[in-house]
């Protein structure tokens, strides 16, 4: 159970189920699933209980629940100050508002934008022409004078133009950072002490004497959910046990997806619709002495393409038409059948491999993946079949780009692994189990099936948390839209 809890929790991370959220309305069914999935339920010692369900009595049993925390958030810009210097002057000027406990976050300021329209355009006319008289002065700031001589004259051709592109300036206060506090208190009076408070000139004015750069402080009463872990003497834990795998009324998906898939119903089929195969000559390379060549060549495709056309019922009615006549399925056909009844089937094995605790509790064996020993080495290998010895040392002397037509092409020259020492890394597995019969000492496999795991699959999780079943239907959830 904890072990399952833990794959989840490394799976489901926050970043992942926030993404899957976005995907659709199912996806954020799960994503809400998720947040209590690995919590077990508690009931009344008088609890009674339903079909497949089962209670457990635990003793002195730690149990975490979720509260609602009296907090005030403090926001403060601290400019460049030595934050832990910083977080003891503020803690300092607290005094006895310091509360019950608190945490705070540093951020960069946020980033201020200057944007000028697309196209911004400034136009002067043919000729403009300005002249200043001899000594005239203009001055700018203290002492800066400029004097131009008589007849000076600017001219600005027709049609200037000054351009500014879309997405001007970004500016950014360097070094400025600001503090984000979440003090806790017992209530909200003491909530509403510690605003006032830390809103005065004074708390800022004692803060100041060891970060002169911090600025006066917002703050805000708020309620925090926070979850708490106390010892209980005696508790009362509900377990659901997998059901077998059963359609709802309407007939339109399973009762529970845990364990179990939908298969819809199919319409009966007829009048049977013959499959469709597009006739083509196929071209195949080979490797000669010389190098690479392919068969049939040019000449002989023209030929050929005289009677390899058109499209037969069969891959083989093609075949017939030329030497190297090929057909494609462009078209599947259909047979008649009868209709096919909507079910609910239990998952097989392999759709638990990703899932170490779902593939054992559905009654499977799960093996883990095996990571790559040692690193490849690749490099290129002449065919057999080449004899031509400046392409052959080419290829055989070559690390990359091994089907070049100077070592031969690339049906006479392939990249091959050299390292006898790597071993390729192996995916996991998540298989049948398989029995020993003693009267035949033979081990032979069993088919997970609904007759053969129900009962096994319920021993294993009456003892279980009902946020087993939870878990790993949020798991197959996801794994099965991915």
């Amino acid at each position: 159970m904890a072990g399952l809890c833990a794959q989840f929790k490394a799976f489901g991370t926050p970043e992942v189920l926030k993404t899957l959220a976005k995907c659709s309305k199912k996806v954020t069914d799960a994503v809400k699933l998720a947040n209590g999935a690995c919590k077990p339920t508690y009931v009344a010692k008088n609890y009674v209980k339903k079909p497949g369900e089962t209670v457990t009595k635990r003793l002195n049993h730690p149990v975490t629940t979720t509260v609602e925390v009296e907090c005030l958030k403090v926001t403060q810009e601290i400019g460049t100050a030595d934050q832990t210097k910083y977080a003891a002057a503020f803690k300092a000027a607290l005094g006895s508002h310091a509360g019950t406990g608190s945490t705070v976050k540093y951020t960069s300021c946020p980033v201020s934008t200057t944007t000028t329209k697309k196209g911004a355009t400034t136009t002067t006319k043919k000729g403009a022409t300005t002249t200043t008289k001899k000594g005239a002065t203009t001055t700018t700031k203290k002492g800066a004078t400029t004097t131009t001589k008589k007849g000076a004259t600017t001219t600005t051709k027709k049609g200037a133009t000054t351009t500014t592109k879309k997405g001007a300036t970004t500016t950014t206060k360097k070094g400025c950072q600001i503090a984000t506090w979440a003090i806790e208190y017992a209530d909200n009076a003491k909530v509403k002490a510690a605003k006032v408070e830390v809103l005065k000139s004074t708390f800022l004015a004692a803060v100041n004497k060891v970060t002169a750069t911090a600025k006066a402080v917002t703050a805000e009463a708020m309620k925090e959910k926070k979850e708490k872990t106390e010892t209980k003497a005696e508790v009362f834990e509900l377990t659901k046990v997998v059901a077998t795998c059963a359609l709802n009324t309407d007939k339109t998906a399973c009762v529970s997806d845990y364990g179990c898939r939908f298969v819809p119903a199919k319409a009966a089929v007829t009048k049977e619709v013959p499959a469709e195969f597009t006739c083509a000559v196929a071209v195949t390379p080979g490797c000669t002495a010389t190098g690479e060549k392919k068969t049939p060549v040019p000449s002989e495709v023209t030929e050929e393409e005289k009677t390899c056309k058109s499209t037969k019922p069969t891959a083989k009615g093609c075949e017939g038409l030329s030497a190297n006549c090929k057909g494609t399925l462009t078209k599947p056909g259909t047979k008649t059948a009868t209709k096919v009844e909507a079910k609910c089937i239990r998952r097989v094995c392999s759709e638990y491999v990703a899932y170490a605790g779902a593939c054992g509790l559905n009654g499977c064996v799960h093996t883990a993946p095996k990571a790559a020993v040692g690193k490849p080495t690749l490099k290129c290998e002449a065919d057999a079949k080449l004899t031509d010895a400046t392409m052959k040392k080419k290829c055989n002397d070559a690390t990359t780009d091994c089907g070049a037509t100077d070592k031969g092409g690339a049906a006479c020259c392939s990249s091959k692994q050299s390292n006898k020492d790597y071993k390729a890394p192996e995916p996991g597995k998540c298989t049948e189990k398989t029995s020993t019969t003693a009267s035949t000492a033979s081990t032979t496999a069993k088919k997970v099936t609904e007759a053969t795991t129900k009962k096994a699959t319920t021993d294993k999780l009456s003892a279980a948390s009902n946020m087993v079943a939870s878990v790993t239907t949020l798991i197959v959830a996801v794994a099965m839209m991915s």
